[in-house]
């Protein structure tokens, strides 16, 4: 998952894997969990990345860093979660999606740790969607502080 292919040089394999992880696994353990979600009104969190944003600045971002199947694994999870926002209301299960533009500090992705964005920041826009449960929000963007 998240392995670094270019656009000509994906194979499906690659885009398979990829759709799997961020797309079937997610819908499968949606639906293992929906009885116990339904009784709990329970909240379902995804976090992603703003792969799934159409702008030039971001499609040039992927293709420099060889993430297209990772950005179109990622877009169809953003479709996912809006859909288990809508489809789930009525059972009174909320889902989000948290969109981290850029990178947080000590991951994989920030080797050096250069990044201001922290894990915290990210947990607390979690928390806020969860606590709030507002209906009409299904997804956040959450970027570098200072952008």
């Amino acid at each position: 998952y998240g392995k670094a292919v270019g656009l000509f040089e994906a194979t499906p394999d690659d885009l398979v894997s990829e759709y799997n992880t961020a797309v079937t696994g997610l819908l499968t353990a949606v639906q293992a969990a929906h009885e116990d979600l339904s009784a709990t009104k329970g909240t379902i969190l995804v976090t992603s990345s703003g792969f799934f944003e159409e702008s030039d600045s971001m499609v040039q971002t992927i293709l420099d860093w060889n993430a297209s199947s990772l950005a179109i694994a990622k877009t169809a999870q953003r479709k996912l979660v809006h859909l288990l926002s809508k489809g789930l209301a009525k059972d009174g299960i909320y889902a989000a999606q948290v969109n981290v533009y850029g990178l947080v500090k000590g991951t994989a992705w920030d080797p050096e740790s250069t990044s201001e964005l922290t894990a915290e920041d990210v947990a607390d826009v979690f928390w806020e969607l969860h606590e709030k449960r507002d209906p009409n929000v299904w997804y956040v963007i959450k970027k570098q502080p200072g952008t």
